[in-house]
């Protein structure tokens, strides 16, 4: 994020990070998730109907509040989607997005 120099070792930190408020760009989870639902057409890990984060994987019914959540728990391959080069290739790309917001 432009302002921040801190690193992390997953993406799922850094997501963290912005969500908690504490960074020193300004961008906090209400920027995260509107950036998410504007961005995130296709429903890749946004819900159609309801405020969430849910799996990639279909065949996952994990449904979260934050975004950091979901990355989490598709980094440690709890819902199969980190299987998936597509699915996280679309995920990081998202978040490589993120680097507009301010």
């Amino acid at each position: 994020m432009k302002g921040c120099q801190k690193q992390f070792m997953t993406l799922a930190g850094a997501v963290l990070h912005l969500e908690s408020g504490g960074c020193c760009s300004g961008v906090d989870r209400a920027k995260v998730d509107h950036y998410m639902f504007a961005h995130d057409t296709r429903h890749v890990v946004t819900s159609a109907t309801a405020r969430m984060y849910r799996c990639p994987n279909r065949a996952c019914a994990t449904e979260k509040l934050k975004l950091g959540a979901i990355y989490q728990h598709v980094q440690m391959g709890s819902g199969g989607a980190n299987r998936f080069a597509k699915v996280r290739n679309v995920l990081e790309s998202f978040v490589s997005g993120m680097g507009e917001l301010r």
